[in-house]
Formats: C-alpha cells, sequence, structure tokens
C-alpha cells in the first residue's frame, strides 16, 4: 500500500462471468491516461449472507418464493483475468450480498482507502470505455470545472416515486417475496432519510413525471449504423408478426440468428481489415442518442460540454440517476458522503436485502444533498440491453460487438466461450501484450 502514488483510483467490482471484466479491462488498459492504480473487489459467495441475522426474514420467504434472482455465484476463473502488470494493484475481498455493485462502493468508502486519491472511479465489470481518452478527458474536465461528481449516462433514467416504491408490486402479483422486496425499499430510502434535508428532497420527488430513459453514448453513426437500423427494424418486425401469429417462434429464431451471424461476420471482417490499415472510428458532428427506444438529437435534450470529443452534460434533479453506479468521484465529495455516512449510520444499509434496488437510485439524490452539481457523460458504456429492442447484449458476443466498434482501427477481439481474446493489435497498443495475461490472447 505505499507504493500507491497516483491522483487516479479505479474501483472494479467483480464476481463472475470473465468475459464481463475481461472486456473492461482492455479497454481501461487501452486508455492513453496510465496514470492510475487498479482496485479488484472480488464479491465472495453465493449472496445467501448466512451470517447476517438481518438476513433471517429474507431466507424464510426464499425457502417459498425463491432467492433474489440478482445474485449468482461467484467464479473463480475471474481472479485469473484480473492479474494486471504495469500498475499498482490492490485486491479486496467483500460478501456478495443484496446491497449489489453500490454496496461494494460503500464498503470501499469504509475502508478510508480513498484518501490517498484526488478522485476515485467506480466501475462495474461489463462497463467499456467508449474511446482511447475518456480517462484523460474525464480528469480534464473535472479539474478545469471543479466537477467533483460525474455519472454514467448509457442509461441515464428517472422514474416516478409511486413506481419505486411500489416496484415490485405493480403487477399486482401479490407474492410474498415482492411485498417483502418493497418494504426493504423503502427502508433504504429510511435510513437516508434519518437527515431532514435528504428526506426535504425524497418529499418533493414526484410521482407524476413520466419514466425515461436516455442511452447517452457516443453516436453510432458510423459505417455499421445501417446494419443496425436494419437489425432493429427486423426485431421489431418479427416481435410484431410472431404476436400476430403469422409465424411460429422457431422460425422466429433461426431468421434472427441467420441475420446476427451475417452481420457479425461482416463486422469482424471489417474489425480485422481497420486494424490492419489502421483506419479508427469516426464521431458524426451532429450527435444523436436514445431516448425510450427512438433516436433523438442530443442538442434537442440537453446543453453539454465536450472535452476531447466526450461529452458531458449538467442535470440536478434529484430524481435522474445513472444505471448500473458507475461514477467519478473527487475526494471533496467523498469526504462530504464519509461524513455523512457516519453521522447518520447509513452504513446500515448493508444490513437489509435488496438494499441495492433503491441504493441504485439514491446515488441520483446524493449531488443535491451533498450541495453539489451532477454531472453525466458518454464515456462509459455499461453494456446490457440494446437500446432499441432490449434484447441482452451482455454475453460474450455483445461485449466483442462493443469493443470492436468503440475501438475500430485500434484492435480486434472475438469472442472464445467465456473469454474475449484479442487477435489483433494496431502498434499503439502493442503493449497489452505485457500487461494482460495470457487468457486474453491465442
Amino acid at each position: 500500500m505505499n507504493n500507491m502514488k497516483n491522483k487516479l483510483a479505479l474501483v472494479f467490482c467483480v464476481h463472475h462471468k470473465p468475459w464481463l471484466i475481461m472486456s473492461t479491462l482492455i479497454s481501461t488498459l487501452a486508455q492513453g491516461y496510465r496514470n492510475m492504480d487498479l482496485f479488484f473487489i472480488y464479491q465472495k459467495g453465493n449472496g445467501s449472507c448466512e451470517g447476517k441475522r438481518s438476513y433471517d426474514e429474507y431466507r424464510r420467504i426464499a425457502i417459498r418464493c425463491g432467492v433474489n434472482p440478482q445474485l449468482s455465484d461467484e467464479d473463480a476463473r475471474v481472479n485469473d483475468v484480473c492479474k494486471v502488470k504495469g500498475h499498482n494493484v490492490v485486491n479486496l475481498e467483500f460478501e456478495n450480498d443484496h446491497a449489489l455493485d453500490s454496496g461494494a462502493w460503500y464498503k470501499f468508502i469504509k475502508t478510508g482507502l480513498w484518501k490517498n486519491y484526488e478522485r476515485v472511479f467506480f466501475i462495474q465489470e461489463g462497463s467499456v470505455f467508449t474511446s482511447s481518452h475518456v480517462l484523460e478527458s474525464a480528469v480534464s474536465f473535472s479539474v478545469n470545472n471543479g466537477v467533483n461528481f460525474i455519472s454514467s449516462g448509457h442509461e441515464k433514467q428517472r422514474l416516478p416515486r409511486e413506481l419505486v416504491t411500489n416496484l415490485n408490486r405493480r403487477n399486482a402479483s401479490g407474492l410474498e417475496m415482492d411485498i417483502f422486496h418493497d418494504r426493504m425499499i423503502a427502508d433504504t430510502f429510511g435510513i437516508f432519510r434519518r437527515d431532514k434535508n435528504f428526506d426535504a428532497l425524497y418529499e418533493k420527488w414526484s410521482s407524476d413525471i413520466q419514466i425515461e430513459t436516455q442511452n447517452h453514448t457516443p453516436d453510432m453513426g458510423r459505417e455499421y449504423w445501417f446494419l443496425t437500423n436494419l437489425r432493429n427494424k427486423i426485431y421489431e418486425m418479427t416481435y410484431r408478426a410472431r404476436e400476430k401469429g403469422l409465424f411460429t417462434p422457431g422460425l422466429f429464431r433461426n431468421n434472427l440468428r441467420i441475420f446476427d451471424f451475417a452481420v457479425k461476420k461482416y463486422e469482424q471482417f471489417r474489425s480485422a481489415e481497420s486494424v490492419r490499415s489502421g483506419r479508427k472510428a469516426v464521431f458524426p458532428v451532429i450527435p444523436y442518442i436514445v431516448v425510450n427506444t427512438k433516436k433523438r438529437r442530443l442538442t434537442e435534450l440537453v446543453g453539454f460540454k465536450e472535452e476531447n470529443g466526450v461529452r458531458y452534460h449538467l442535470e440536478n434533479g434529484p430524481e435522474w440517476f445513472g444505471c448500473s453506479c458507475q461514477h467519478l468521484l473527487s475526494r471533496k465529495f467523498l469526504e462530504s458522503f464519509s461524513g455523512k455516512i457516519e453521522e447518520f449510520k447509513i452504513y446500515d444499509v448493508l444490513e437489509l436485502p435488496f438494499s441495492g434496488s433503491a441504493l441504485e437510485i439514491i446515488w441520483g439524490f446524493l449531488p443535491s444533498w451533498l450541495g453539489y452539481d451532477k454531472w453525466f457523460f458518454d464515456g462509459i458504456h455499461r453494456v446490457r440491453k440494446n437500446f432499441f429492442t432490449y434484447e441482452r447484449e451482455d454475453n460474450a458476443d455483445g461485449m466483442a460487438h462493443y469493443l470492436n466498434w468503440y475501438y475500430r482501427g485500434m484492435l480486434n477481439v472475438v469472442a472464445d466461450g467465456d473469454f474475449i481474446k484479442i487477435k489483433r493489435l494496431n502498434k499503439d497498443l502493442n503493449y497489452l501484450k505485457n500487461m494482460l495475461c495470457e487468457l486474453y490472447f491465442r
């Protein structure tokens, strides 16, 4: 620990599915910014939390209703792919529990390790930096503009309060676990509401606002855009045809599988060719994002600032939050937050089952509560679901697709079972061969 000397700490929460953190590390180590220390938080266990008495009621209900589907067993192979050379690395182990990634960040804050750094970037496995200069841009933007909180806008969302407080019961299923889950959401907010200032923000949170999801990633209006549009249109038309009973689900799956195979082959060819030619990605002048599955011009929605090709915008409404909890926080912000945590005993949330559901949303409240501006940026894409079709993309093929997309001309990767393999690197990234272990290469 005495050799920690850099001003930026990257803190990764890792747990399972090697291809997720492999994709994240490839994009991290491809950054032009290198003055950073790496922390790996390993979420250990399967989430049963047998040692926590506060989970007793949950366990009794789980016998009848099933366990929290957000939890899964740890995968020991993740430890192997996180072996990185050339950086200061610290490994931490926390219990895999219902606080999820937010809980890992709280536990890290509790260690006090952040005090050695000017900024801390909390990053989930499965996140991809959307260019090779995101870190340099984010640090520069935060320093030059006095910014203390930047959240990922890849799934920037707002929800009405009534929906959140009845998140699991809104379908009127009446399941005992759904009722318990919603009670834990209320209890998690209740711990923060011990502070009257937070409570005031909570009371002002409207139940009348419209659900909205904005996907702030660099516009994909490059060579592949027509393929993406065509693929999404095929999905839309096929879903509608299936709903009308025009053909069988088997034909539906085969139709999409054939098209997907052709697109992937084409993209692999173009990605590999771009590395050979050195032709890098070019983004359009007029940026677009996706809003509730529809393509919209960014300028119609927010004013933004641009730093080295990365776009930032201010959004201080506390109801807006970044799904999946990717945040760049200054030491000043962490000092304020840590003080509130201690004053109001907020670490109590770590004892609650399902607390992660509320903690994800509460990140959006923190800047207003603590007196800071809240910024979003398009520098991270935590691959999860397709913005247009909501089809899951956080598999090995999907991660390889986005790495090749964002780093066109710089690298070419392929999915190989549960791993991501690097096939080609341009000369500027040859150093990755010395930083990543043999599991990354064929």
